[in-house]
């Protein structure tokens, strides 16, 4: 049996992660459907996450946890990355790609107002890098096998099978060696 949430889509499973705004960390879970948590983060006819289960923390000291709640809100807008464990959460393949089916890994490196992530995107050919910021309808871009330090603690390491970086917040795109 499937339920339903408040957009009455059916729920399909439960994504963890954790969910970085310029100060906070949340780490949490989201129900999301069969477009997955990047089809969540893109979906225009909702402002905010549902997170569950969630514990916050400051990103200046992620292991000291300040609240816990079972219920909490996050505005999209607030995101500026979502660090997740398994790549399973992020949804369709095709959804992320953009509809490609061959794409080429390319290492990057992308800071946004407040965090630096490396790993790599997935685009269809050539590196653009002005790509990932102008085409497409997306609001976030994917990146594997990442890693991301907050500018404020540069000692902290958050990593992942996939990030999720806000377009929104991107500062500047580099290409790694």
């Amino acid at each position: 049996m499937t339920t339903t949430n408040s957009s009455t889509a059916p729920i399909l499973k439960m994504a963890s992660g954790d969910f970085f705004t310029a100060s906070y960390r949340m780490t949490g879970n989201v129900a999301t459907t069969a477009s997955g948590l990047f089809g969540l983060l893109n979906d225009k006819a909702r402002a905010s996450l549902n997170l569950e289960e969630v514990y916050v923390s400051y990103v200046s000291n992620p292991s000291a946890i300040i609240e816990q709640s079972s219920t909490a809100y996050l505005p999209k807008s607030a995101v500026e990355i979502v660090v997740l464990p398994k790549t399973a959460s992020l949804g369709p393949e095709a959804l992320i790609r953009g509809g490609f089916s061959r794409v080429v890994q390319h290492k990057v490196l992308i800071t946004t107002h407040h965090y630096e992530v490396r790993g790599s995107v997935e685009l269809p050919g050539q590196m653009e890098l002005d790509v990932l910021l102008t085409e497409g309808s997306s609001n976030f871009i994917v990146m594997y096998s990442a890693t991301a330090n907050p500018c404020m603690n540069p000692k902290a390491t958050f990593s992942g099978e996939a990030i999720i970086v806000n377009r929104r917040c991107v500062d500047f795109i580099a290409r790694q060696n």
